[in-house]
């Protein structure tokens, strides 16, 4: 059963977690969306800690819930691109790092390499296990699902 709140209590909680998330207290603004079921405030939420905590693993765990939970294939389409701007990131920042080790392979060209780097690091992003944030969602609804 999908206890979606609708309504002007949804406004009321997405107003409230606005307000949590401007007053910082990012965990509780993540509840009020949850509940809301808000995919924006919890994108929004994952940009915070992508860019303004250098989070990486806990933005990509936000934006892969957004993925899994909301179907709105278009907004979708921005989050995957998100993700996928994050690996190019690591990839680049791993191609840097082995460019200047003298063990790297030499007979494979350096474009061979980089993609080898990226579809690794895209599938490593696309299999990222839960963190807490998924823990506790699940948890919640394994929870109201026994009783």
């Amino acid at each position: 059963m999908d206890n979606l709140v609708q309504g002007k209590d949804r406004v009321e909680i997405i107003r409230t977690a606005n307000e949590l998330f401007n007053k910082g207290d990012i965990i509780l603004a993540y509840k009020c969306y949850i509940m809301a079921k808000y995919y924006s405030g919890i994108e929004k939420i994952a940009d915070h800690y992508y860019y303004k905590e250098k989070s990486i693993a806990k933005a990509i765990v936000l934006y892969k819930q957004i993925l899994k939970e909301n179907e709105n294939e278009g907004y979708n389409i921005r989050v995957k691109q998100k993700i996928e701007d994050i690996a190019l990131k690591i990839v680049e920042v791993i191609r840097n790092w082995n460019s200047t080790d003298d063990t790297s392979v030499s007979n494979i060209t350096e474009d061979e390499n980089f993609e080898a780097r990226k579809r690794y690091l895209v599938s490593v992003v696309q299999n990222n296990e839960k963190n807490k944030f998924h823990t506790k969602t699940d948890a919640r609804k394994k929870s109201i699902k026994n009783k």
